[in-house]
């Protein structure tokens, strides 16, 4: 058996691969799976507005342009026409004058002045206004009275940009974000739970010294870290697999080619990004991440003499880069980051423009070169 079979058979014992399968099984539902994405999109206003995207997707493609604008303008105009007709037969509503949405603005501005006096009195409701409050809340739950609004919504903001006009809505872009900031995490996690043990076994075993007698065991070294690197680089392209399977069905693959930045979206990116390549470059950039954490756990393992040692270590590792930068770092990424709709509260322009790249490369040009100086020392070691 060649050397880089042994040490990949020494790497996937059943155990490792029962506890990182269980590991991830638990993560996955203790963080990863959020009410955002258990329920996505979530709320009602989130699924209009998801909805929405997969019908101008279909009409409009990937943007919309000044024709598609004139096309909104109309079916803002239509579905103005089907509230009228839903408010002629609602009952109660003919009786308040609310024929048309003019007059349930005025109806609607005029009860919410009534609650607010009501209010700031410390009073009660009297029977007059409970009747008229039920019956605002019956005309807004009205189908047609949310496509009225909503999108007229989306005209009004789409109406102040120019050219090409992305549509898409952080009401539920937010949630993906926020999935992805989690997977981050994991991202990270995984490689370190694959390539630290394959790293520390042969010292904690007392191997090293008979590895180094020989001339094929001098080579153990460059062995152990490929076959740790193509072991991690597997468990991550199975995790985001994995992670990919809540969104199987639910649409999100007819809104890969629509164009991210938007009026609406949370978006802006530098360049003419669309869902998919978004999705896919932050992706990478996660993985990129994970695979540079795998490197330093390795490069930490192999200095440990124990197992408490090699916690001690690599622990840090998954804590500062997997819970407190990747999702940091990640959120928003490739775009400008003081814009709303932003999955997390600290992300407030801290980092420019492709600034994540820039981490990245520093980290992993931090690792490779531990790793160098790893393999430089070990070979003026005398190893016992």
């Amino acid at each position: 058996m060649s050397l880089f079979a042994q040490e990949l058979k020494k790497i996937w014992r059943p155990g490792i691969f029962v506890a990182l399968l269980v590991s991830g099984i638990a993560f996955w539902f203790l963080v990863g799976r959020g009410p955002g994405i258990a329920a996505f999109p979530n709320g009602s206003q989130a699924t209009f507005h998801f909805e929405l995207a997969q019908e101008w997707a279909d009409r409009f493609g990937a943007a919309i342009d000044d024709d598609g604008l004139r096309e909104i303008r109309e079916d803002v105009h239509l579905a103005e026409e089907a509230l009228e007709s839903d408010l002629a037969t609602l009952e109660g509503a003919a009786e308040r004058g609310i024929r048309t949405r003019a007059d349930f603005d005025a109806f609607s501005n005029e009860v919410l002045d009534r609650e607010l006096e009501v209010q700031q009195a410390g009073g009660e409701p009297d029977d007059a206004l409970k009747e008229d409050i039920a019956l605002r809340e019956q005309i807004l739950a009205l189908p047609s009275c949310e496509r009225v609004y909503e999108t007229d919504f989306f005209l009004q903001a789409l109406e102040g940009e120019e050219g090409a006009r992305g549509y898409l809505s952080h009401m539920w872009l937010q949630d993906i974000e926020t999935y992805l900031n989690r997977l981050s995490t994991w991202l990270v996690v995984a490689p370190v739970f694959v390539m630290a043990p394959a790293a520390a076994s042969d010292r904690l075993h007392h191997m090293r010294a008979a590895q180094w007698s020989s001339r094929v065991g001098r080579k153990v070294f460059g062995a152990q870290l490929a076959t740790a690197m193509l072991s991690a680089a597997l468990v991550l392209i199975a995790s985001m697999l994995a992670w990919a399977i809540p969104f199987a069905g639910a649409g999100i693959d007819a809104l890969l080619g629509c164009a991210i930045s938007g009026p609406l979206s949370g978006y802006a990116c530098g360049c003419d990004m669309t869902l998919g390549a978004y999705m896919a470059a932050r992706i990478a950039l996660m993985a990129g991440l994970g695979l540079t954490a795998g490197l330093l756990s390795f490069v930490l393992a192999r200095m440990s003499s124990g197992y408490v040692g090699m916690l001690l270590r690599v622990v840090p590792v998954c804590a500062a880069l997997g819970w407190l930068l990747g999702p940091t770092l990640f959120d928003h990424a490739l775009c400008e980051r003081a814009v709303p709709g932003s999955a997390n509260p600290f992300s407030t322009g801290w980092l420019p423009v492709g600034g994540e790249l820039a981490f990245i490369a520093a980290i992993a040009m931090a690792a490779i070169a531990a790793c160098v100086f790893s393999y430089m020392r070990e070979g003026r070691l005398d190893l016992r």
